[in-house]
């Protein structure tokens, strides 16, 4: 005789909850991911627990990849010229589209520093579509930084 199965959860995978993960929280506009510094365990709780609700979570193909480097490797102009042209998440740094190009992803800025052109080649290079620059996260060892 077959135990019953109603009322019990599946059993999820952990890239499958990787994937759900994402998918919610790419869901949310850059100024509400900005306010909050940590996501909480209960809401990554709630997550899992409603995984049911997340069927429509999109493929592989369309969850990208994304660098997180400390702001340092930005110069005080380039700092002030992201902040006015809308790459800003809040106070604590900006989301930068790499792209695939050669070309600098950001023409606002003419003359990137090495820094700034070092972390963009750097994610280029391992395939990121995204750099997060956050004022906590980690330099770049082989990168210059700026002090402002």
């Amino acid at each position: 005789m077959k135990k019953s199965t109603a009322g019990r959860r599946p059993k999820l995978r952990v890239e499958r909850i990787a994937r759900i993960l994402l998918w919610h929280f790419s869901k949310r506009t850059l100024a509400q991911v900005g306010a909050e510094e940590k996501v909480s365990r209960s809401t990554i709780r709630n997550i899992i627990r409603n995984a049911g609700a997340y069927k429509s979570a999109p493929a592989d193909d369309v969850i990208h990849a994304m660098m997180v480097v400390s702001t340092q490797h930005v110069t005080v102009e380039e700092r002030d010229i992201l902040d006015a042209q809308g790459y800003s998440r809040g106070e604590y740094g900006w989301l930068i589209w790499v792209g695939r190009e050669k070309d600098f992803p950001i023409p606002e800025i003419p003359r990137p520093s090495e820094g700034l052109r070092g972390v963009i080649e750097r994610a280029r290079a391992v395939q990121c579509t995204y750099v997060l620059m956050d004022r906590d996260a980690d330099t770049l060892p082989d990168l210059p930084v700026y002090d402002w």
